[in-house]
């Protein structure tokens, strides 16, 4: 039975905290997780069956400018579902996979909104020199986890982020680096496996034949693979992810508490 921590903790303890939760809400939340994973196929289905001659270029780029908008609506919705899911059981509370939908539902245009934001802040901090881009890219993390857990509006959730995270940047660094080396060496893992695979099979097609269905199925199954482990370990992300955020909050109430008791001692 998971239980949440009443006071911070480690950085070993937040990374054990983590697994613990992933364990305890691993079937409520792998089906959304998949959902999530699947969505990110349809692009390539897309780029396969439509027409790539010049004369079918309007409709190939217009069907991927629609494809690509569906894509980051319907995947904020699943983004906040899982949060959602993850967060109800991170308080003792599990929702079911429908309520966690309806409510994720509710919180995509925040959650879209703060992507795009998010997205456009690391790349202009990325831009004017590296560093602001990666301290960027951890200090406004949690955005998605403010909007769900805090109901924050998505103009709000970067800043709620980078206030919670600021001056604890080193630990959230730590902690979300782990889950991120994890998750690069399994994908990583997966591309080795599907290189070999493409070195072996590519010399083995025929020039003379048209070999597009062979190179669409090779690179179905490489994205296929990769979307399988997108599955098993976003939960593990973003499980961190509530973790942390609860941490930070109970760090950052306890430093406001300190600071009042300390000014009231001084009236």
């Amino acid at each position: 039975m998971y239980s949440k921590a009443s006071s911070p903790q480690s950085i070993g303890g937040l990374l054990d905290d983590a697994f613990k939760l992933y364990r305890a809400a691993f079937s409520k939340v792998i089906g959304i997780s998949a959902m999530s994973a699947g969505l990110a196929l349809i692009p390539l289905i897309v780029v396969f069956f439509l027409p790539q001659d010049p004369t079918g270029m309007t409709t190939f780029w217009v069907a991927m400018v629609v494809t690509y908008l569906l894509f980051a609506i319907v995947g904020s919705a699943l983004l906040a579902s899982m949060v959602l899911s993850l967060h109800s059981v991170h308080i003792g509370q599990p929702q079911s996979v429908s309520a966690c939908l309806k409510g994720g539902t509710s919180k995509l245009w925040a959650v879209l909104l703060a992507s795009i934001l998010y997205g456009l802040a690391v790349a202009g901090g990325a831009l004017l020199l590296l560093i602001p881009g990666i301290i960027f890219m951890l200090s406004l993390a949690l955005y998605s986890i403010a909007i769900v857990v805090d109901d924050t509006p998505g103009s709000s959730a970067l800043g709620v982020s980078h206030r919670l995270v600021w001056g604890n940047w080193w630990r959230t660094a730590a902690v979300l680096g782990v889950m991120g080396i994890l998750w690069f060496v399994l994908v990583m893992m997966i591309g080795f496996v599907a290189g070999v695979a493409m070195a072996i099979v590519i010399p083995e097609l025929d020039p003379a034949v048209d070999s597009m269905d062979s190179m669409f199925a090779i690179q179905f199954v490489f994205n296929l693979l990769q979307q399988i482990i997108q599955a098993l370990v976003a939960p593990l992300m973003y499980g961190t992810m509530v973790v942390m955020y609860h941490d930070l909050k109970m760090r950052k109430e306890g430093i406001d508490l300190e600071a009042r008791i300390d000014s009231l001692e001084t009236a």
